[in-house]
């Protein structure tokens, strides 16, 4: 199970690191594609994350916080079906994220539903905690997730430190 999360998160350096070039964090994309060559060779594909173990900090970035970062404002809340929570900011960022997916471009197209597939599986297995979290914190389901959400995401564009609400 944790061989499965690292390929998929090592995957996941590529966008990140193309993210924080966007928002000027030059640094920090350096390494994210460091993290992404070393976990690849060193790493059996990203099966091991021997990055972290040097020292290399995992960052998080998708397009829709690289947007936010240049004054996009996030929009409405919506629940896509299939999918988790999002903003209108988010959702049209999304097309952007899937071109920076290395799974995007694997070929035949079999091979690439099936790593799909298996991605979702483990995102899945990843947030069952959450789930019995959810049944016992939330008096109302939907505004729980719903502000927990926009939390969060606010926190992540900002990168932990978000200005004060006016």
């Amino acid at each position: 199970r944790q061989g499965v999360y690292n390929f998929f998160s090592n995957l996941d350096d590529i966008g990140n690191g193309f993210n924080n070039v966007l928002q000027g964090k030059f640094g920090a994309g350096v390494s994210d594609f460091g993290r992404f060559a070393l976990n690849t060779t060193l790493g059996l594909a990203g099966l091991f994350d021997v990055a972290s173990a040097s020292g290399l900090e995992k960052l998080y970035e998708d397009f829709g916080q690289t947007l936010g970062y240049w004054g996009i404002p996030s929009g409405p809340y919506i629940v896509l079906p299939l999918w988790a929570p999002s903003t209108l900011r988010d959702t049209a960022a999304k097309p952007v994220d899937f071109k920076t997916d290395p799974m995007y471009y694997v070929a035949p197209t079999e091979a690439r539903v099936a790593g799909v597939a298996l991605r979702v599986v483990d995102q899945r297995a990843t947030l069952l905690g959450a789930t019995s979290l959810l049944e016992e914190a939330a008096l109302d389901r939907y505004q729980f997730v719903r502000d927990g959400y926009l939390q969060r995401r606010r926190s992540q564009v900002y990168d932990g430190d978000p200005p004060e609400d006016e």
